[in-house]
């Protein structure tokens, strides 16, 4: 996500997880397990301050199907 300013790092991030709920809704789990994989990467997972600013809904999509 080469993305400048933090909002538009959330609302990026937003579209990201919002694509991982649509592959699993098609069962689609190649695609989301990739989606998966590259969001628990140690440089996405460093951007403490954009995923505190991604709302629950999203991140409890990301918990759920991963950790």
């Amino acid at each position: 996500m080469l993305v400048r300013g933090k909002n538009k790092r959330i609302k990026k991030q937003i579209n990201v997880l919002f694509h991982l709920e649509c592959c699993k809704d098609m069962k689609n789990f190649n695609s989301m397990f990739a989606i998966l994989s590259g969001l628990d990467h140690k440089t996405v997972q460093r951007l403490q301050a954009t995923w505190e600013r991604v709302p629950d809904k999203y991140k409890k999509l990301f918990e759920v199907n991963y950790r």
